[in-house]
């Protein structure tokens, strides 16, 4: 069952169990978030009282005189007699100590408490800060190891701009889950639950009433989630949208430019963006509901409770609620409220954060079309040939190849030319496996590639590809790529392909950062970095695809020798526009819209007057 089709709860769980073992977390938060609540009421447990008697004794009224209680239960009666005597005691004058000096100790009292009340409250959100990065963490190295181990046409089928939202913007929703998830399922409901138990305590009748309009807030806001969650799926895809049509722009920003189309592609920007805008509202506005209904709601309580309270302090119905008694009640009622609001807020970033898991779990359960086999044999090495025989692919109805049949031996190069769109780069994806065929095979030593270990097939093969792929890393680091190897051999791999010296003439050498795709070197420089990485390898198989096509005219002279040298006794595969580059091939294969319609050497096919012949004619020409 898909990620998608599952449940909201289950889905949650599954976010939770990034931020495994709770033990780690949970120990220490609940303890030091408890202290914390505990000290927060106890300030305003003693202030009022206390200040309220010191008062009275500014005012010269006379204090009744309260001795200690015999003995201690957890009767409401003995409670509230160890209050008052604790309360009396802490505002009787000691000898050589006035009002003041009281009213200093009070103060004094009230900042340790708040002191303490933060220290701990401090240490319990540090235990969030580290939950929330094992979490953000965790879930963004799956995400990223899942999106490596996609086939490669995963991602000609997927938008690129919507995987990038969702490594990004769906794992910065999920980030706040863990935190939303302790403050709404541990510390709230503790501080309701201890706020309600001091209410209960003071009067059941005006707690009784207070909770009865809780429900109506949990109805609301239970509403508000469901829209909420309905809303910020599409508003994900559309800011996945976005950043594509941002990746688009940059990559394609000399075709804008060079065809005036600014004005198109702002307009078509702007279309999506002001989408995006008028959902983002859309769910800000739920969003901001939630707050003032549960506040109207909770002042709605503090009044009724007010009134009906009041109305008991005034007529002296109830001796233990007394003037100061119902104002600690009324305050400790308001502080109800904010635990509510943090409860029903942290259900609303829980339910984004859900949201954003299924759209990451999408990817993560889509499992890979190219894997190995469960009982996947290693390639140790290439010793006979590789062949492909009946070969058959297509995207959705349209066969790219199509009945394909080739062999080369160990040592022999294979050259495959051809009109553009004929099928040569598609058919050399096969021989890495980056794609599977749909009918027929590839086979290496007599080996199905599909028999074989991904990691040992694409070990015995260096691929330099038409676009000069660099990472934005040092240049070392780029034709070192993946590999263990020493300084001495990285500098030999780039003489070989002509690219010592212009190496040597950077301003930090082979430690000079190329930038994002290299763009800080010429295209001859990037192709040039390139074959040395291809070249450090020494595969036993060798993929060439338009590999000279960006050099200038001395540097491919040059970088095409190198390549014959390191062509000499291995298998090499290379599809070339320039035919002048492959006349020495061992074989040439002609493809014409997905079928082989001529094969032999350079002289052979000439002889054949066929399609080959022209392709030579309108280079010379």
């Amino acid at each position: 069952m898909s990620s998608s089709k599952k449940s909201g709860f289950s889905n949650y769980l599954r976010i939770m169990s990034f931020a495994r073992p709770l033990s780690h977390y949970l120990p220490i938060y609940i303890p030091f978030v408890s202290l914390g609540i505990f000290f927060q009421m106890l300030g305003f447990a003693f202030i009022v009282p206390i200040l309220d008697i010191l008062i009275q004794r500014a005012e010269g009224q006379v204090i009744e005189v309260i001795t200690q209680p015999n003995s201690f239960s957890f009767s409401k009666e003995s409670i509230q007699d160890w209050i008052n005597y604790y309360k009396y005691d802490l505002t009787v004058p000691r000898e050589g100590m006035t009002i003041q000096d009281l009213l200093m100790w009070v103060c004094i009292y009230l900042v340790i408490v708040v002191f303490l009340s933060n220290v701990t409250r401090f240490v319990a959100q540090r235990v969030l800060g580290s939950l929330r990065a094992r979490i953000v963490r965790k879930v963004r190295q799956t995400l990223y190891n899942s999106v490596l181990d996609k086939h490669i046409s995963y991602f000609s089928e997927k938008n690129r701009g919507d995987v990038i939202s969702r490594l990004t913007n769906d794992v910065n929703q999920i980030e706040a889950l863990g935190v939303d998830s302790f403050q709404a399922f541990v510390k709230e409901p503790i501080t309701i639950l201890l706020l309600l138990g001091i209410l209960f305590m003071i009067s059941i009748k005006l707690t009784l009433i207070s909770i009865l309009v809780l429900p109506m807030t949990g109805i609301v806001i239970a509403f508000l989630v469901k829209k909420l969650k309905n809303r910020s799926g599409r508003s994900q895809q559309m800011l996945g949208g976005i950043l594509s049509n941002v990746d688009e722009t940059i990559l394609g920003l000399k075709i804008i430019k060079a065809f005036n189309g600014d004005k198109y592609v702002k307009k078509k920007f702007q279309i999506s963006n002001n989408d995006y805008a008028s959902s983002l509202r859309y769910i800000e506005h739920r969003r901001a509901l939630a707050s003032p209904i549960s506040q109207f709601l909770g002042t709605s309580i503090i009044a009724v409770v007010i009134y009906i309270g009041g109305t008991e302090v005034l007529a002296g119905t109830n001796p233990l609620l007394t003037g100061n008694v119902f104002m600690f009640y009324i305050l400790t009622l308001a502080q109800l409220i904010a635990p509510i609001k943090g409860l029903s807020g942290g259900i609303s970033n829980i339910q984004r954060g859900i949201v954003a898991g299924e759209r990451i779990f999408e990817i993560i359960d889509e499992s890979s079309k190219i894997k190995d086999a469960d009982r996947a044999i290693e390639l140790k090495s290439f010793d006979d040939k590789l062949e492909i025989e009946n070969l058959k692919f297509r995207y959705e109805t349209q066969y790219i190849l199509n009945g394909i049949n080739l062999s080369v031996k160990k040592g022999e190069t294979l050259a495959l030319v051809g009109p553009s769109g004929g099928g040569k780069s598609t058919l050399m994806d096969f021989i890495p496996r980056f794609h599977d065929p749909e009918s027929g095979s590839l086979k290496i030593d007599g080996l199905d590639l599909r028999d074989l270990q991904l990691e040992s097939i694409r070990k015995h093969m260096g691929v330099v590809t038409q676009e000069a792929v660099l990472f934005n890393d040092t240049v070392y680091n780029n034709i070192a790529f993946g590999m263990e190897v020493s300084e001495d051999e990285i500098i030999n791999a780039a003489k070989i392909a002509n690219a010592h010296e212009f190496i040597e003439q950077l301003e930090e050498g082979y430690q000079t950062n190329v930038g994002d795709r290299g763009m800080k070197l010429s295209g001859g420089q990037r192709q040039r970095l390139t074959i040395a990485r291809a070249i450090l390898k020494n595969p036993p198989i060798l993929l060439l695809d338009e590999a000279t096509s960006a050099l200038d005219t001395e540097s491919e002279r040059l970088v095409q020798d190198a390549l014959f040298k390191l062509m000499k006794n291995r298998t090499t595969i290379v599809i070339a526009h320039r035919l002048s580059t492959i006349q020495n091939a061992d074989k040439i294969v002609v493809i014409k819209e997905g079928e082989v319609v001529e094969s032999g050497n350079h002289e052979s096919l000439l002889e054949q007057n066929g399609l080959y012949k022209k392709l030579v004619e309108m280079q010379t020409t």
